[in-house]
């Protein structure tokens, strides 16, 4: 019999990865997914290696590690690619002398993926896991106290359901695309120091593809399609502050600058007035001449927050000095 990765993925069907997980990990169910503690990587107190029974995979949010029941062998056993096949195939009843040592092997190193401990490699999860919003709810129900000394509002924080990843010290909030559906979870740390250290400041803990969403859209749209404005803000802490004061069109780029899916979605919303309410530090000069910006001004009426009056410091968001400024900035923004 020729071997293939059809072949492959057929016996590895075979297997209830929740009984040959359960045979040495205590399982806890949550919804139709189960979690165990990551015997893969230390400090896993909460369970967070989530097994998915459905798919028939399984993956670690800690370290990383996933996601076949080969995967699963080799790892746990201390075992190579081949030999977990051949323990798989003893598993379910199927010969594993019937394929062809050199293909089979070939095509298991394709198919191997590696345990991955840094979070900067975050596998795609999405690819192998039903991902919900259920996800989000691993990370501490907990409200930042520095974003509540920010003028952040509880209410506004709870709307966009901003937790805490106490493991990585940061803040957390979930991530939807343009159709509302849940594709990962973003963290913002807390280490005031994470430029010296080498840290990023956001980070993406699955990997989102293309950019072509904007943060705060699900909760925003709304009261956008009822004002026929949009305020869009380079993050999303300027969306929560300005929510907090009851202005609960705006949504957030995430950059200073739009992706050209970001683009395309806006000119589909069809929305009358855009309003970009970027950071301080970027020229009014390279907005205007920005051809994404051009290009949008066919569809909508374009307006700059632009700070004549030089109210706000350097780098500092248009909602930084309170409500009262801003309401000032907005109702003196300049139309293209």
């Amino acid at each position: 019999m020729k071997y293939s990765e059809e072949k492959l993925n057929e016996i590895a069907d075979k297997v209830d990865i929740i009984e040959l997980i359960g045979q040495t990990e205590l399982l806890h169910r949550k919804g139709g997914n189960y979690f165990v503690c990551c015997p893969f990587h230390n400090g896993d107190d909460t369970p967070s290696l989530c097994i998915n029974p459905k798919m028939n995979k399984w993956h670690c949010f800690g370290c990383g590690a996933g996601s076949s029941v080969y995967d699963w062998i080799c790892l746990k056993y201390n075992k190579t690619f081949p030999e977990a096949f051949e323990y798989i195939c003893n598993l379910v009843g199927e010969n594993p002398e019937q394929f062809i040592e050199s293909e089979s092997i070939q095509l298991l190193k394709q198919l191997k993926k590696k345990k991955n401990t840094k979070q900067n490699n975050l596998v795609n999860v999405r690819k192998f896991l039903d991902f919900t919003d259920d996800y989000i709810n691993k990370y501490d129900d907990e409200l930042p106290q520095e974003w509540l000394e920010e003028d952040m509002t509880p209410e506004a924080l709870k709307t966009y359901n901003i937790r805490i990843d106490h493991n990585a010290n940061r803040i957390v909030y979930p991530v939807y695309d343009a159709s509302g559906n849940f594709i990962g979870v973003k963290g913002r740390t807390r280490i005031s120091a994470y430029k010296e250290l080498g840290l990023p400041k956001y980070m993406n803990y699955y990997k989102v593809g293309e950019v072509d969403y904007f943060q705060g859209l699900q909760q925003a749209l709304p009261e956008i399609r009822n004002k026929k404005s949009v305020i869009i803000f380079e993050g999303i802490k300027s969306c929560i502050k300005a929510w907090g004061w009851g202005i609960k069109n705006t949504i957030s780029s995430e950059t200073s600058k739009l992706s050209e899916g970001q683009v395309k979605l806006l000119i589909k919303l069809g929305i009358p007035e855009i309003v970009i309410a970027w950071d301080s530090d970027k020229k009014i000069s390279s907005i205007v001449g920005d051809p994404k910006i051009q290009t949008l001004k066919h569809f909508s009426q374009i307006s700059i927050i632009t700070d004549t009056k030089k109210i706000l410091d350097d780098k500092m968001a248009p909602v930084d000095k309170g409500e009262e400024i801003f309401r000032i900035l907005l109702n003196e923004r300049r139309k293209l």
